[in-house]
């Protein structure tokens, strides 16, 4: 089983400021904890032992939290002098990877998707890497993937294909499980992305990458709109996971 996992968490956070003015948003207050928190629960719940992360907007202040609390699982950091987008900042962990295969999550949503299904589907498939979707509910705000059942991907950013079978659309949630050979297929570049850059340049090669379809609970917690909105929803409906965190008289 995985036990290991990567937390993206170096962005500017610009769509949640003025809350992330100072600080990065994976620190930001959230339910009576940090974001960090409850990310670092979700992974615990599903087996996750240690985690890494990267940093470099609000780097000083994370610093601070953890000083003053510890998250509930240990945590790694990785400093980042220059943005280097989300595979540079994937790649830029590789040496904190032990095991076959790593978890990858960002740090600005919470979910009901179980990991250990999609961690399942992703061995079962011997794939080097895995995208979990969620019904897209925005198409003119966020790009589409196109999939079939069977988890082939049909289209990808740039990547188009015919494949068999009836495809679905839906939106990346965030959530990759990586095989630790694709670390040897990336760019060496130090900034690049992970889907433009990684995923379709793979997919072209006929490479397994494939999607994981979950109609599971997901919220958006990267902008301060969507942020404030399902803080109450969340309040009012926790999670699975999230269930015995709350006592109906604060969190």
């Amino acid at each position: 089983m995985i036990s290991q996992a990567l937390i993206l968490s170096a962005g500017l956070s610009t769509r949640m400021r003025p809350l992330t003015s100072h600080k990065p948003k994976s620190i930001v207050p959230f339910l009576g904890k940090r974001m960090m928190d409850w990310t670092c629960t979700y992974l615990q719940y599903y087996g996750i032992k240690e985690v890494a992360c990267n940093l470099y907007h609000g780097k000083d202040a994370f610093y601070q939290e953890l000083t003053k609390k510890p998250f509930p699982l240990p945590v790694d950091t990785f400093e980042e002098s220059t943005l280097r987008n989300t595979g540079g900042g994937i790649l830029g962990m590789k040496p904190f990877m032990r095991q076959e295969h790593i978890v990858v999550m960002n740090c600005d949503f919470l979910c009901d998707i179980n990991l250990h299904e999609v961690i399942e589907s992703h061995i079962q498939k011997k794939s080097l890497a895995t995208m979990v979707m969620v019904p897209q509910h925005n198409p003119n705000k966020y790009s589409s993937i196109e999939f079939n059942e069977k988890g082939e991907i049909a289209k990808l950013g740039s990547y188009k294909k015919d494949i068999k079978g009836k495809t679905t659309e839906g939106l990346f949630c965030g959530i990759h499980i990586l095989h630790r050979e694709i670390f040897e297929l990336m760019p060496q570049e130090k900034s690049f992305g992970i889907i433009e850059d990684v995923y379709v340049p793979l997919l072209e090669k006929g490479k397994a990458i494939h999607a994981f379809s979950s109609n599971s609970a997901w919220y958006d917690l990267g902008e301060i709109q969507e942020f404030s909105k399902n803080e109450i929803l969340l309040y009012d409906r926790p999670l699975s996971w999230m269930k015995k965190h709350n006592t109906k008289k604060g969190w």
